[in-house]
């Protein structure tokens, strides 16, 4: 099977997801910070608000995104979401059943819903930085692995 760039779509049925987010999990340094750099389609964090079915303000404040604010910032964060999604994808992939499976949706819900391992706060509390990311791809990964808190 072909891998999936992000933003092709699949072509499938309703309940899988409409397009791939594994490249910005798979990305190495190099490529992250040309993607960065690059940044974003216009629609692009629109695109993802609805892939991950949360309104595009909701995903904004949960990056403390403002029209005036850092491009550079602004495109990190968001691309940073994607990958969580990808990294989410290929979980699945490896170690479940990804019929059927939409990683953004779950990952829009796991975003907004209190979690235990981080002293019931929400994982979207910690979008807005690099180090809360960094975290919360963390706590994916433990979830893979059995070491889930």
């Amino acid at each position: 099977m072909t891998e999936r760039r992000w933003g092709q779509s699949t072509g499938s049925s309703q309940s899988a997801p409409a397009r791939s987010y594994v490249a910005f999990w798979t990305a190495d340094r190099t490529t992250w910070n040309e993607m960065v750099a690059a940044g974003l389609p216009p629609d692009f964090l629109n695109m993802l608000a609805q892939d991950i079915d949360i309104g595009a303000g909701q995903l904004a404040a949960w990056l403390e995104l403002y029209p005036e604010g850092d491009a550079f910032i602004a495109t990190a964060g968001v691309l940073a979401v994607a990958r969580l999604v990808g990294q989410v994808e290929t979980i699945v992939s490896q170690s479940g059943n990804p019929d059927r499976f939409d990683a953004a949706r779950w990952i829009g819900t796991w975003l907004a819903a209190p979690h235990p391992a981080l002293g019931g706060r929400t994982p979207a509390e910690y979008l807005s930085s690099e180090d809360g990311r960094a975290l919360l791809e963390c706590l994916l990964g433990r979830m893979q692995s059995g070491a889930y808190s």
